[in-house]
């Protein structure tokens, strides 16, 4: 019989957090995995470009930028672009 012990931390109202604060975020849901075009998308937007600016290097319309960044932030579970960009770096996707 084999009885396994998992090691957690009590923090507030009962809740348990796991030993491994260094891992990096990650969503139960799949849907966080980016395509490729939204991963270039979302690297211009971390180094400062606007969206004009990345639909022009990346020879796109400005919607079309719009629409990878709403899919971005809604893929990564963010509130804006800019909480995308601290979250994928956190999951090291960027």
């Amino acid at each position: 019989m084999k009885i396994s012990i998992h090691n957690t931390r009590q923090w507030s109202a009962g809740n348990t957090q796991s030993e491994h604060p260094e891992k990096p975020e990650t969503s139960t849901k799949k849907n966080w995995q980016l395509s490729k075009r939204e991963l270039e998308v979302l690297n211009l937007v971390a180094k400062g470009l606007t969206a004009s600016e990345v639909a022009e290097q990346l020879y796109l319309s400005l919607d079309t930028v719009e629409t990878h960044k709403k899919n971005i932030v809604r893929k990564l579970e963010a509130k804006n672009s800019i909480e995308a960009v601290v979250k994928a770096v956190k999951m090291r996707l960027i």
